[in-house]
């Protein structure tokens, strides 16, 4: 027959396809595992400034705390001794913030209820 190979030419057509299935499958292996390192690489390099963001987040929170208490203080001061409360006028702005007063049209300071 003109149009058939002989039994040894399919074999190696076969032998070849599948050799070359077997070498792209490889191929594509290692670049998913190339990828999947990078990718790691990544992830650990974000879960450290995730770590870092947290630890400056938590100081920030302790400073917060820290200056609002010592605002609370200023304010219940200022409440004793009225001659303070010139000074306290100009941190009206913060303490306002930190919801610790409320003005009025006078412009004193007056603490939150």
């Amino acid at each position: 027959m003109p149009g058939t190979l002989p039994p040894m030419r399919k074999s190696s057509v076969l032998t070849n396809l599948l050799l070359a299935g077997v070498l792209l499958g490889a191929v594509a292996n290692v670049a998913v595992f190339v990828r999947y390192v990078q990718v790691l690489q990544a992830a650990q390099r974000l879960q450290a400034q995730a770590q870092q963001l947290q630890t400056q987040a938590t100081a920030i929170n302790r400073h917060f705390t820290v200056a609002r208490a010592l605002a609370t203080e200023a304010v219940q001061f200022a409440q004793k001794h009225p001659e303070f409360e010139p000074v306290l006028r100009s941190h009206v702005p913060l303490l306002q913030r930190m919801e610790l007063v409320t003005v009025r049209p006078s412009k004193s300071t007056q603490p939150v209820p």
